[in-house]
């Protein structure tokens, strides 16, 4: 039996990960792995279109892996710039919740004062840090564990 090719499947499957998962408003469908796993499920439905005879678990779990680590990248590459160039919006619709809300009884000091801190301060360590390692080792291990053919 012929192995399937991987890397077409894992490459479009890692670009679909990368660019849903980087996208504004889009990417809010991710807070439960939705766009990781559509992904997984995009490289192997692929490579099965690629081979004429059914392909096995363990390649489909292989496929899903190389995908989640390409949309790990192509997220990192799209989510950069695409961040740095929506910062000032972003900073700017904070400015105006937070002289909105300074009239409001109840929101402690010390929140609108770490809420205007943490409108300023660069994220880039702490962004690749949780969706690189986290959403890749947790969503595609337990994907990979799920789909793994045990006896």
């Amino acid at each position: 039996m012929m192995t399937p090719a991987r890397t077409q499947p894992a490459l479009l499957g890692g670009i679909a990960i990368g660019v849903l998962s980087a996208l504004p408003v889009i990417n809010i469908a991710n807070c439960c792995c939705a766009w990781i796993l559509f992904g997984g499920a995009l490289a192997a439905y692929l490579m099965q279109q690629n081979h004429p005879e059914p392909i096995q678990i363990g390649d489909g779990a292989i496929v899903g892996l190389l995908a989640g680590i390409i949309g790990a990248f192509v997220w990192l590459i799209v989510s950069i710039p695409l961040g740095m160039a929506l910062a000032p919006f972003q900073q700017g619709m904070m400015q105006r919740m937070m002289e909105n809300s300074s009239n409001l009884p109840g929101i402690p000091l010390h929140f609108r004062k770490r809420a205007r801190w943490s409108g300023r301060r660069h994220r880039d360590r702490d962004l690749f840090l949780h969706h690189v390692v986290c959403r890749w080792a947790l969503c595609d291990a337990r994907r990979t564990v799920r789909d793994a053919d045990v006896p």
